[in-house]
């Protein structure tokens, strides 16, 4: 397993469409920055308001991007066929997981951290009297290393916290992927299953927020009133979930493997 995930990762990451994801998310970020008036506001602030806007729906196709459509490409080429017979099915399965979520984690996280550079040319990192930076430190994720000043650690975490979403989504596109082959399509699977999953918990869960991906992943709500146990609950959500769709994607494939057939 660990020559496929090695293999994968390298593949992943060497790849035109991760450097094409990186600019993608910070290019939607910048415009969104410029809706909010950009030099006029914290860093703070426009980190924030960032995963507010409606543009941001952009940065979840770029997440998917890197490696979400490579399972329908082995499937179409004959790849899978290659590999599976050096490994397994299980094997193969569980590294496409892991390398589809480190990417999208890691093109979200670099184009937010970018971002968070040319933002600092342009403006200060708070101003205490900012309502925004009052939530931040007061009922925020990652608080306490805001507290300290730690600025550039507490974007980098603001991001990852959010990119652990942008990685199930992308997840969720490779699920898809095995039904439907329209690339285009699948690239645009990660929003429409945002607004599915965020509508349908919403409605079944109205009142009960660690069932909110909104508060669970957008750093904006310390759910424990601790960033260790907030952070670590927003991990598990994704581990647990990761690992349904990884079983999900192997019943798949071993049915389109044999012809149909469990």
């Amino acid at each position: 397993m660990r020559k496929n995930i090695k293999s994968d990762l390298v593949r992943a990451f060497t790849s035109l469409e991760f450097w094409i994801s990186i600019p993608g998310v910070l290019a939607v970020l910048l415009s969104g920055a410029l809706d909010s008036g950009f030099g006029r506001n914290t860093v703070i602030h426009v980190l924030w308001y960032s995963t507010d806007i409606v543009q941001f729906l952009l940065v979840m196709v770029f997440g998917a991007m890197p490696y979400a459509g490579a399972v329908c490409e082995d499937l179409e080429y004959g790849y899978i066929h290659w590999i599976i017979i050096r490994s397994s099915l299980k094997d193969y399965c569980v590294s496409r997981v892991i390398t589809v979520l480190a990417s999208s984690v890691c093109a979200y996280t670099s184009g937010m951290m970018l971002f968070t550079v040319i933002l600092k040319t342009r403006c200060e990192w708070f101003d205490e009297y900012d309502s925004v930076y009052q939530s931040a430190v007061n009922s925020g994720s990652f608080r306490t290393i805001l507290q300290g000043d730690h600025f550039y650690l507490y974007a980098f975490l603001f991001s990852l916290q959010m990119g652990l979403m942008i990685g199930m989504l992308s997840l969720i596109s490779v699920c898809i992927s095995l039904y439907i082959t329209n690339k285009l399509l699948v690239l645009s699977i990660p929003v429409m299953a945002y607004y599915f999953i965020t509508h349908y918990l919403a409605a079944v869960f109205p009142k009960n927020i660690f069932f909110n991906p909104d508060y669970i992943f957008a750093g904006k709500k310390n759910l424990f009133h601790n960033d260790m146990l907030s952070f670590a609950y927003a991990v598990l959500i994704m581990l647990l979930f990761s690992a349904c769709l990884t079983w999900l994607i192997y019943l798949r494939l071993r049915r389109r493997l044999n012809g149909g057939r469990y």
